[in-house]
């Protein structure tokens, strides 16, 4: 086989159906990328959406309570009810940043990626 014959078969996207994370695109890739032009908008929503949660962590992260010495530095109630409220955010934001990788890691068949 030549490599003209790759030419004439161009290649499928590989973002999978909206509602199936097993059924592949139908549709071909745009050049030079992985994905249909949808899926390609699709994608970077998606992956916004991730990384915007993950930065939403990262801030609350420095003031969440994750040990006992900063338990021990809190001086007021008032204190320990902003910092449980901080560990609350900390803990839903990073639940949804999980999930958000996950989806977006299921759709557009990726393992571990940064984007």
């Amino acid at each position: 086989m030549d490599s003209s014959s790759s030419d004439n078969n161009p290649r499928l996207c590989q973002a999978t159906t909206r509602n199936d994370v097993v059924t592949p695109c139908p549709f071909p890739s745009r050049a030079g990328s992985r994905f249909c032009r949808s899926h390609a908008r699709e994608y970077a929503v998606s992956a916004e959406r991730f990384q915007f949660a993950s930065a939403a962590v990262f801030r609350l992260q420095s003031q969440a309570l994750t040990d006992e010495a900063q338990l021990e530095g809190l001086q007021t109630f008032d204190e320990l009810e902003a910092a449980v409220r901080t560990t609350d955010n900390y803990s839903r934001g990073a639940r949804e940043e999980i999930e958000e990788r996950r989806s977006h890691g299921r759709r557009f068949n990726v393992d571990g990626e940064s984007s």
